[in-house]
């Protein structure tokens, strides 16, 4: 997935977060990965832009459910996943709302 990414404000749908292999990192991902969201105050709009009911993980993936936000705005999307090496790492993304996406 690239840093950022535009999307009209209807459309609902998965991110992808990779978490590539380190030196001395074991690269799976294994419980919790937890999605957060700020909009461009820094205010939390997690509950407003994430469904967090459908996150998921395969391998050294997470995907995260984007949804609604308001036209015009961007926000920080944060994907935190613990690996089965015990490490917690942290990706992120902006998303750019747009109704001419």
């Amino acid at each position: 997935m690239a840093d950022r990414f535009t999307k009209p404000p209807e459309e609902k749908f998965d991110v992808e977060f990779t978490f590539e292999r380190e030196e001395g990192l074991t690269a799976y991902v294994v419980s919790a990965v937890e999605g957060r969201a700020e909009d461009e105050d820094g205010e939390d709009v997690t509950a407003d832009v994430l469904d967090n009911t459908l996150k998921t993980y395969s391998g050294n993936k997470a995907y995260l459910w984007v949804k609604d936000g308001l036209d015009g705005q961007e926000y920080e999307i944060y994907c935190l996943a613990t690996m089965s090496g015990g490490q917690k790492l942290q990706k992120k993304v902006t998303m750019e709302v747009s109704s001419n996406a």
